[in-house]
């Protein structure tokens, strides 16, 4: 069984993606199951998305991007969004924003987007989401790219005040929360279950 997860940035391929990912689950059900793509720069759209993919019941969960068109998971436009899916227990697979340009002189998929699910991951911390919708499981893929490596960096300084720290994160929270991530790695087609990383 292989989950099937596509996050185009334009509305009309991320719902003609959708279609298709139906369409191949309905063929082979033993095969694939789906975890259709959300517009996260369209809140409108994105809860549609989920409310016409749910008349489907073919979603298994749902894919997003660290950030769609300049909309970051960590933007307060989007809490809402969360709360639909916090209400109904989802699976919400995180990918990092393959759209991004390139830093210094590598493409984007080489090393970026190791950091990218990274520093999405620290702002939607700081920014209290995974506080407030406890009941959304966020898978990672690369294995959460960056964050096991610099997640002692994030414990050490992390919860100083000169970090920014309006929500007042202390360690034992930032533990819990980070500890709660399932972390994917898509050329094994594995799932690896982190419970903390200290």
């Amino acid at each position: 069984m292989q989950f099937l997860s596509n996050t185009p940035n334009k509305l009309d391929a991320l719902t003609g993606s959708n279609d298709y990912g139906v369409e191949i689950v309905r063929k082979y059900q033993t095969r694939f199951a789906l975890l259709a793509a959300l517009p996260t720069d369209d809140l409108q759209a994105a809860i549609g998305e989920v409310e016409r993919m749910e008349v489907e019941e073919k979603a298994d969960g749902w894919a997003v991007s660290t950030c769609c068109n300049g909309v970051y998971l960590g933007d307060e436009r989007l809490d809402r969004l969360w709360e639909v899916l916090d209400r109904k227990g989802s699976v919400v697979f995180v990918h990092p924003n393959v759209y991004e340009m390139p830093m210094m002189t590598q493409p984007t998929p080489l090393v970026e987007v190791a950091f990218d699910t990274t520093k999405t991951v620290i702002d939607m911390r700081y920014k209290g989401v995974f506080r407030r919708h406890k009941g959304i499981r966020w898978a990672l893929l690369h294995c959460g790219g960056a964050l096991p490596a610099l997640s002692g960096r994030v414990f050490a300084l992390g919860v100083e005040e000169w970090m920014g720290n309006s929500e007042k994160v202390g360690v034992e929270e930032m533990g819990e929360s980070l500890g709660r991530f399932t972390l994917t790695q898509r050329r094994l087609r594995r799932v690896c279950y982190c419970r903390c990383w200290r």
